[in-house]
Formats: C-alpha cells, sequence, structure tokens
C-alpha cells in the first residue's frame, strides 16, 4: 500500500483547451501543495531552469507543441507521490495537428509539415 501512495502518475486531460486548463488549476488549488512546488510549463520555455529541483505537480500545455526534451526535464523532477499533467487535444485530433518539434525530429527528405503520426499507417512503423 505504501508504494501505491508514492507512485507518480501521468494525467491526460485531452479535450478543449480552456478546459484542461480549468481542471488543471482545480487539481492545483485542491492539492495542498505551495506555489514553489508547482510548475506550469510555458510553451517558449526550454524547462532548463527546473533541473535539480522538487515539484509536486508539472503541467505541460501540449497544444502547441510538446517537446520531448520538455517531458523528460520536467518528469524527472515530479517527487513520490506527483503528477505530470499533460493538456492536449482529443488523442484522435492530436496526431492530425502540426507539431513545431516535428522539425527537430523529421529526417530528411520526409516533409516536417507531415503530422509524425499517420491514421492510416501500421501500428508498427517498421513491418
Amino acid at each position: 500500500m505504501k508504494a501505491l501512495l508514492a507512485a507518480r502518475r501521468l494525467m491526460l486531460f485531452c479535450g478543449p483547451e480552456t478546459w484542461g486548463e480549468k481542471a488543471a488549476h482545480k487539481l492545483i488549488t485542491t492539492s495542498a501543495l505551495r506555489d514553489d512546488q508547482i510548475y506550469w510549463h510555458k510553451a517558449e520555455e526550454n524547462a532548463l531552469g527546473i533541473l535539480g529541483q522538487d515539484r509536486g505537480i508539472v503541467v505541460i500545455n501540449a497544444y502547441q507543441s510538446l517537446a520531448p526534451d520538455v517531458v523528460g526535464r520536467t518528469s524527472g523532477t515530479i517527487v513520490a507521490g506527483g503528477a505530470l499533467v499533460i493538456i492536449c487535444p482529443q488523442l484522435e485530433d492530436w496526431q492530425n495537428r502540426p507539431d513545431p518539434q516535428s522539425k527537430k525530429l523529421t529526417p530528411y527528405p520526409i516533409d516536417d509539415d507531415v503530422p509524425l503520426l499517420d491514421s492510416g499507417a501500421a501500428a508498427n512503423p517498421f513491418v
């Protein structure tokens, strides 16, 4: 039972952006955490400043972009019992949205304006 209380959680708030932000704010206000234990990631930040800190809740709004580096940096700061909250579009719609991060992840000569996930592609891209 003790291990369950120490588990870190991933919460996806999938839906309209304003709804996701309100849900994240409600989660934060109902928690007993101080402001310095909460990190709300802004899209233009690279999250380098959070390294070495401990946070109870980390919120990432992935509507504009979801950088793998930011997820890695911020998730490593979450303390036992904490949560990583990602605000995102509906999962079936998210894969068709352009993401500026795809320019960094897409190898040449693939067109970086094409969504990273193709709903018509096989589940395993190596098949």
